[in-house]
């Protein structure tokens, strides 16, 4: 499966709401790991990815009424406890502010707020504050106007947005 075994993931949760999940698929896109990957890098990999292409191919197999559904095999789970473990490690070791820096170039615009589903980022006048409720998406550092957000181990300054999702898509999708 691969992803962070995020396949398994959504078959639990479904299972946990009482529902079957019939059909899941990935389609790849752009990493926006920070830690993990030089944006510029996986920016370049994108027309490669077809993902168009992917999209057709899912499109249609739900038009088909194809089922394709998940196997949490031994290998996944062991793959999804290594998965939490690193999570867990890395990144939901709070406190959270303690992975960001904002930068001067900051203009207290609030976008980063508006954002983030987790409700996590406040803006004053005194700056920008993170609290303890990160769902490490990123969102804040991909879509803030001035590139004023970074983390410490970021391995890019360079951000992306996918072109077809708007800013007020975003937001929108948050309220």
């Amino acid at each position: 499966m691969g992803v962070g075994e995020a396949l398994a993931h959504a078959k639990l949760a479904t299972e946990t709401a009482g529902l079957r999940l019939d059909y899941a698929n990935l389609i790849r896109m752009v990493d926006n790991y920070l830690p993990g990957f030089e944006m510029q890098n996986q920016m370049d990999t994108l027309p490669g990815k077809n993902v168009e292409g992917q999209l057709e191919r899912v499109c249609r197999d739900i038009r088909g009424r194809v089922s394709r559904p998940v196997a949490i095999t031994p290998a996944v789970k062991a793959k999804m406890a290594m998965y939490k473990k690193m999570l867990a490690d890395r990144i939901l070791k709070k406190d959270t502010a303690q992975h960001y820096l904002v930068n001067d170039q900051c203009t207290r615009c609030g976008v980063c707020a508006k954002v983030c589903p987790a409700d996590n980022i406040a803006v004053t006048e005194a700056g920008v504050q993170f609290c303890d409720r990160c769902e490490v998406c990123y969102a804040c550092l991909h879509n803030c106007p001035q590139n004023a957000i970074h983390m410490k181990q970021e391995q890019s300054t360079v951000r992306f947005r996918n072109e077809q999702v708007s800013l007020r898509d975003i937001i929108d999708a948050n309220n």
